[in-house]
């Protein structure tokens, strides 16, 4: 039998194995089958209820509608199907293995008003954002002990986990309940007394507690203390914060050119009209959840302000006491509030981190008094809380003087989603003790003995084998400061008046140092007029000291770049390489 032969013999027991009753193939009932499947929708039998009249508009597609019987077994084999498949998929097997390793949430007893955290996240425990292990020793707060309010006084909510180290445990937001909330009304970052009584305060972080006793009178059992200090420009000058040779920052509208050659040693906006350079120091940034936590140190050159007083011109140097140093504004912005004898409160200014200048002004509003800006940018101040046209809102102190005029810097930064950074202060001055944002990371500013700001530290990449420390449970620092001191020559500067803080013994910034990447910044000063005429970008810096106590000291290494501006009595040498 040849090959062809063989061939042939095989097709014919294939086709006969194949072949069906009717003389119909395999490959045609496979066909047929297919086609009814297609068409057996529309000869379904209606499920239950399927024939009921509809009240659904014409046009409008009804939702959760009854389904005919065979869409409703289409889909549940589905969602069979892919249940059954799902935890056999590569990596779910090791995510299911890690989900069920997590601690389950401490349920909110009833009747429980908690403060911070939505009901929907895990109260006390850490953010899934950032996992952490570390267990919780302590909780660290301002507060005292025995707290003595009078009703409608509010006070800030501040607390900070701390583990074994005094390290804050990072991801972890603490959680502020009250005993009977009919006394104290508790808010995201703020307690209110609401009537006399005794009560107690609690704050939550892990298995860990705080509580704290609260009386509250019906009125003040001492005088209040300032929490803001007073600004060195009189009352009656400050309307010239606000002309143009003064404003700061980014105007809202200004369209003044700026320098024709871009600076090499920092990127920064120059305005020749009022003589002024600004440049921002970034410090850090975290993206996050809504508001990012992230600060930097804005520098101005417009360090003197001009106004007129009785006796003609009158020129103050460093007009806004900048705690960092003078020119430079490290903040979330600030609100600067009048307090008349006897009077309401005035708010007069809001100023911007960049040291942009609002002017406010009263307006009535349904019967309310709120103070609104006048340039165009459309905030809105009304009980110490601005807010922008996004829908953010930010809150500041609320304590102040009267017969002075007080700083008030924020409590809290919201936006229209609800997500919050919450900034704590050290002191009266706005000195920053850290920042804790929507997903509990914290961010310390660390001091020396002088209250000089010697570094800042954020949380460390990660935890555990892949951490890109050696101590994965320690922050990383992201910053360091070094100072100088420059004596003043300002007499006969200027024609009129001047105030000079400290009889011109000025505290400088000289140095910044990223150890991240061993860069950094030198900056030089002018004698005559106390402002930055040279700045300087370096590589290869060391830092003689990690302490977060002591600045120690920094070599420069080797400068990369400098831009240099041509302020009168300035020298005209490059730096030496």
């Amino acid at each position: 039998m040849t090959t062809i032969q063989k061939l042939n013999s095989v097709r014919r027991i294939v086709k006969t194995k194949i072949s069906t009753p009717f003389g119909i193939t395999g490959k045609q009932w496979l066909a047929s089958a297919m086609i009814c499947a297609l068409l057996s929708p529309m000869f379904a039998v209606p499920a239950i209820g399927a024939n009921r009249t509809s009240n659904v508009p014409e046009g409008i597609e009804p939702v959760n509608r009854e389904l005919p019987v065979w869409a409703e077994l289409y889909r549940d084999v589905s969602n069979r199907i892919e249940e059954f498949t799902t935890k056999y998929r590569p990596g779910n097997a090791e995510f299911d293995e890690a989900a069920r390793a997590l601690p389950t949430p401490t349920p909110i007893p009833e009747g429980v008003v908690v403060a911070g955290d939505p009901p929907t996240d895990k109260v006390g425990k850490p953010n899934e954002s950032a996992p952490n292990t570390r267990k919780v020793k302590k909780i660290r707060t301002g507060l005292k002990q025995r707290l003595r309010l009078t009703v409608g006084e509010t006070i800030e909510l501040a607390a900070m986990p701390l583990d074994r180290n005094d390290q804050p445990v990072q991801g972890l937001s603490p959680v502020w309940k009250v005993a009977d909330p009919r006394m104290l009304q508790l808010e995201s970052t703020t307690a209110t007394a609401l009537k006399s009584g005794r009560t107690k305060l609690t704050v939550v972080a892990d298995n860990v507690r705080k509580t704290f006793s609260v009386e509250i009178n019906d009125r003040a059992v001492t005088a209040p203390e300032p929490t803001a200090f007073n600004l060195q420009i009189p009352q009656d000058e400050q309307s010239y914060l606000f002309t143009a040779e003064n404003n700061l920052g980014k105007p809202f509208g200004q369209v003044e050119p700026s320098a024709r050659v871009a600076a090499a040693a920092v990127s920064s906006r120059e305005r020749a009209g009022i003589a002024d350079f600004s440049f921002t120091l970034p410090i850090f940034g975290l993206s996050g959840r809504g508001v990012s936590a992230s600060i930097g140190a804005t520098y101005n050159s417009r360090v003197w302000t001009k106004s007129q007083n009785a006796n003609g011109n009158h020129f103050i140097y460093d007009v806004e006491e900048n705690w960092l140093a003078p020119g430079f504004n490290v903040s979330l912005g600030y609100l600067d509030v009048n307090y008349p004898q006897n009077q309401s409160p005035v708010p007069f200014s809001l100023t911007d981190p960049d040291g942009t200048r609002h002017q406010l002004v009263a307006v009535s509003v349904n019967g309310q008094t709120r103070y609104e800006t006048t340039d165009g940018s459309f905030i809105s101040v009304y009980d110490y809380t601005a807010t922008f046209p996004g829908g953010t809102k930010i809150r500041y102190w609320t304590d102040g003087t009267s017969g002075d005029t007080s700083r008030h810097f924020p409590t809290s930064i919201i936006d229209r989603h609800g997500n919050m950074i919450h900034p704590v202060y050290k002191d009266t001055d706005g000195r920053i003790n850290y920042i804790v944002d929507t997903l509990g990371r914290y961010i310390r500013f660390h001091y020396d003995s002088q209250d000089r700001l010697v570094a800042v530290t954020v949380p460390s990449y990660a935890a555990g084998p892949n951490s890109l420390t050696s101590d994965p449970t320690l922050d990383r620092q992201a910053v360091r400061f070094y100072y100088d001191t420059l004596s003043l020559q300002y007499q006969n500067r200027f024609d009129g008046d001047i105030t000079v803080p400290n009889s011109g013994q000025l505290q400088v910034l000289k140095y910044v140092y990223y150890p991240g990447t061993k860069t950094g910044y030198k900056y030089d000063y002018s004698s005559y007029y106390g402002m930055i005429y040279r700045i300087t970008s370096l590589r290869g810096m060391e830092a003689s000291t990690d302490s977060l106590t002591t600045t120690g000291t920094v070599s420069e290494g080797q400068w990369a770049a400098w831009t240099k501006y041509n302020y009168p009595g300035t020298d005209t040498e490059p730096p030496a390489s």
